[in-house]
């Protein structure tokens, strides 16, 4: 959906020619949706702008927005005044709670037209909002009218060139509709007329300056969201910074391009058309506004019951999760012991191995033990009867008084090994001792028995420096 444009023509001479939805101005066609000549009739007016319609969306909780451009003298404010009657009836018959207000901008200052006031413009919630601005609840057309011609008494009007009753501000006329549910407004706004400099009074040029500084940035706005532009300039004015939640796209738009078709006033009138084409390409996408408190209100509860549900399968998760996570450290302490268990018993099975194997080790050195002990056994035998046999040798040449350390037994015994050889020599060496200790004494022991044979007569005898007596 597209911004809706009506091009209103003022009744006069005019070379401007009309072919189906095209005016015709000079050299150039511009196209409208609709295209309302100066013998346009007020039914012709409602059906034209597509009244019906807008209202209808109205009650559905649509907001919508009607725009009246045009130089100045060229029928705005007429076409305002007629469109305001006409809406109201089907206005009050919606199931809204209607409340009016109207503003107006003037030298970039924003005034309430019902309470006289200056208003202060703030930005909330994304879009500009003037502040403390009076809204009236309206019960009965009769109340809307009054406020209405309240309003237009403390409207700015001023003596022009073009027109001698010329609106030198910007009005907003605003009908808002509440329910618990839903909010919505019906927008009707009178712009000032766009004018040349030359035909303006000299005390009015700041007047003319603000205006079309206004209008000025209107057209770039309109020209931005025609080409799509990610960042518009809604704040360069107060004009713009208002029209932003009408231009957002979110509501409906009908742009009147209103002309006066004079000769002089061609130039003009190509301006204004070319205006409405490219307003004409704004894309629009209409949606009910929800009330914000009741939307925010809605928004809580259902995060609350999401948060619920959240919960409670948060919840049903855990539970899961610790019944798994039960389930897992049992089956991890079975599984730890089963591999303890089965640890044990290969650390067993090594452990039994290695016993059997130092067993078979054991078994073997046993075997290897008892031939040895066997054959030592048959050794020591043997050498026990040699030696027997020796030291009855050795007792004989003892008695003989012979050396038994004779080369003839050493030589006997050689060949039966070492340890045998040995013992012997050892067994040699011992009787040798003891027969040098025998021969010691035997020689100490002589003198004694040579004194005591030769003194057997005598009563005394002495032995070195000792003497004996008896």
């Amino acid at each position: 959906m597209k911004v809706f444009t009506v091009a209103r023509l003022k009744p006069g001479e005019t070379k401007i020619t009309i072919e189906k939805n095209q005016l015709r101005i000079l050299d150039k066609s511009y196209e409208f949706d609709v295209i309302l000549d100066e013998q346009t009739q007020q039914d012709e007016l409602y059906v034209g702008l597509n009244i019906g319609q807008l209202l209808e969306q109205f009650k559905n909780g649509i907001s919508q927005v009607v725009f009246c451009y045009g130089q100045t003298g060229s029928g705005k404010t007429y076409t305002v005044n007629q469109l305001i009657p006409m809406i109201l009836p089907q206005i009050l018959e919606s199931k809204f709670e209607i409340s009016f207000s109207v503003l107006q901008i003037y030298n970039e200052k924003i005034l309430d037209m019902l309470y006289k006031q200056q208003l202060k413009l703030r930005y909330k919630n994304n879009e500009f909002v003037p502040e403390n601005l009076t809204k009236f609840i309206c019960h009965s057309q009769e109340e809307l009218v009054k406020l209405y011609n309240k309003a237009n008494k403390n409207r700015i009007i001023n003596s022009h060139q073009l027109n001698d009753f010329s609106s030198r501000s910007h009005c907003i006329y605003t009908f808002h509709g509440q329910t618990t549910d839903l909010q919505c407004e019906f927008n009707i706004v009178d712009l000032a007329g766009s004018e040349r400099l030359n035909q303006t009074k000299v005390q009015q040029i700041q007047e003319s300056v603000e205006i079309n500084k206004s209008l000025f940035y209107l057209r770039q706005v309109i020209q931005n969201l025609a080409d799509k532009v990610q960042q518009i300039p809604y704040r360069q004015s107060k004009l713009t910074s208002l029209l932003k939640k009408s231009l957002n796209g979110k509501s409906n738009v009908v742009m009147v391009i209103c002309l006066n078709p004079s000769d002089d006033n061609l130039l003009q009138c190509q301006q204004s058309a070319q205006y409405g084409v490219k307003a004409r390409q704004i894309i629009l996408q209409p949606e009910q506004q929800q009330d914000d408190q009741q939307r925010q209100i809605r928004e809580l509860k259902q995060q609350i019951v999401n948060l619920e549900q959240q919960l409670k399968i948060a919840q049903n998760t855990i539970k899961s999760l610790k019944q798994n996570q039960q389930n897992q450290l049992v089956q991890q302490q079975q599984n730890s012991i089963q591999m303890e268990q089965i640890n044990q018993i290969n650390n067993l099975l090594g452990q039994n191995k290695k016993l059997r194997d130092q067993m078979q080790h054991i078994n073997e050195q046993n075997f290897a033990l008892s031939q040895l002990n066997h054959q030592m056994q048959n050794e020591n035998q043997d050498l026990r009867d040699k030696i027997n046999i020796f030291e009855e040798i050795i007792s004989e040449d003892l008695k003989k008084n012979k050396d038994p350390f004779r080369k003839d037994w050493v030589e006997l015994f050689q060949g039966e090994g070492s340890n045998y050889l040995e013992i012997i020599i050892n067994k040699l060496q011992y009787y040798k001792q003891l027969q040098v200790k025998y021969n010691n004494e035997k020689i100490l022991l002589n003198p004694i028995h040579q004194t005591v044979k030769n003194s057997r007569n005598q009563r005394s005898f002495s032995i070195g420096k000792r003497e004996f007596k008896f």
